[in-house]
């Protein structure tokens, strides 16, 4: 299954192009540690972050610090499509939040986004772009993990960089770069009813934790029907470790009356490709 690469949609300023110039790694490490800081004030002292033009005009200022932010082609051209005026939108990790700033941008100013970041790091570069962009009164940050419905706190694997933690196995401990903690937890059925909100857009991207955010849908997914827009990044790479199969995942569809397909509406490798957002459609029925 091919997909266009992500794209930041903007230029390298100099300074940027400058620091490419000096190796990662080995003796250079320490010194670019050092410098970073420095660097990051740099590129952010004349609009307060970098500017990203995305194919509809949209621009959005970029966090120097989280500065390698980058969109699918795909994602973006399918959630623009997704997305309405006024609309309420979930989005089950958000990571630094690309497409949170996105999404509120193109709800406007009567919708709102509820953005679930459960690792700190990368919540921190979600709270930024919301800042940097003006959105502050159009996104919810939600400091937890989305889960099944009876769990109110997870084990979560945390690494050193931002958007690749996870949900940890039932007996999986800390490795190099990595801290294991337990963090709060949400399905989206309990934050769904607790807060009055109907989703008509639900963004899923919890790094092999897929099931487990479907099964604790269920009745948001049941009570908005066709009229939501359900996608899921797909990531069966970690689904081994967590004890479940795509068998597990299609079963969880077929009983919630979902049909997958890809963003360009094939059906071929759904459940093999790692970390690529699938729609799931609600089949009507008779």
């Amino acid at each position: 299954m091919s997909h266009p690469p992500a794209n930041s949609f903007r230029t390298k300023t100099l300074a940027e192009r400058i620091a490419g110039i000096v190796p990662g790694g080995g003796p250079f490490t320490p010194v670019r540690r050092a410098f970073k800081p420095l660097f990051e004030r740099l590129l952010g002292r004349r609009r307060g972050g970098l500017r990203s033009v995305l194919p509809g005009g949209e621009v959005l200022l970029v966090s120097p610090a989280f500065r390698h932010v980058t969109w699918n082609c795909d994602e973006y051209e399918a959630f623009r499509a997704a997305v309405r005026p006024g609309d309420a939108i979930l989005e089950a990790g958000s990571n630094v939040g690309a497409y949170t700033m996105l999404f509120a941008r193109w709800a406007g100013e009567n919708g709102h986004v509820y953005a679930f970041e459960p690792d700190p790091m990368a919540r921190r570069g979600l709270q930024q772009h919301v800042a940097l962009n003006g959105l502050g009164d159009r996104v919810t940050a939600v400091a937890a993990a989305i889960a099944d419905d009876g769990a109110r706190r997870l084990r979560f694997v945390l690494f050193e960089s931002s958007g690749i933690s996870r949900m940890a196995g039932d007996h999986e401990e800390a490795g190099p770069g990595t801290t294991i903690e337990d963090v709060p937890a949400w399905s989206i059925d309990r934050f769904c009813r607790t807060r009055g909100i109907a989703p008509a857009v639900i963004k899923i991207d919890v790094e092999g934790a897929e099931l487990a955010a479907l099964r604790g849908a269920r009745a948001t997914i049941a009570a908005a029907g066709t009229r939501l827009q359900l996608f899921v990044e797909m990531h069966p790479r970690l689904w081994p470790g967590l004890g479940i199969t795509a068998a597990d995942i299609e079963r969880e569809c077929a009983a919630q009356g979902l049909r997958a397909e890809r963003l360009d509406g094939g059906m071929n490798d759904l459940w093999t490709v790692e970390g690529v957002c699938l729609r799931l459609r609600r089949v009507p029925t008779s």
